[in-house]
């Protein structure tokens, strides 16, 4: 697992939103925003069960970025992850995540649908590689 240093730690657990990219099985590319959380060195994500979750049913490796877009672009700033993905086991630990989420977004319960583990996979991104710029 690689090391995220201070300055990415930070930026990533400020972001409130990330893009995430997986493969189908026939090696076809999907990238969607998604709310990231960060949590002791590892990236969570909520989702419905669609195409991105299936996605990564079949194949785990994702890539991630998160990004501070300005008009200068001297001053751009990107970290990138690459990683693998698994599902979050229903049970204290997801509980424990599903409020965390609800707290970085307080919006999620009610503009979100919500987080429930009969609909909503919460995805763990184990971080293999980190390529940054400006942070």
């Amino acid at each position: 697992m690689a090391e995220l240093t201070d300055a990415q730690r930070d930026f990533i657990d400020l972001a409130r939103v990330a893009r995430l990219a997986t493969v189908d099985s026939d090696g076809a590319p999907h990238n969607v925003p998604v709310c990231p959380l960060l949590d002791d060195g590892l990236v969570y994500v909520a989702s419905g069960i669609n195409r991105k979750v299936r996605n990564l049913r079949g194949e785990p490796r994702v890539a991630l970025v998160f990004d501070d877009y300005v008009e200068l672009w001297d001053a751009l700033k990107f970290v990138l992850v690459e990683g693998s993905a698994s599902e979050v086991e229903a049970g204290p630990r997801y509980a424990e995540l599903k409020e965390r989420f609800y707290t970085k977004y307080p919006q999620y319960p009610t503009m979100g649908g919500g987080i429930d583990q009969a609909d909503t996979a919460i995805l763990e991104i184990t971080i293999d590689r980190i390529v940054s710029d400006g942070v």
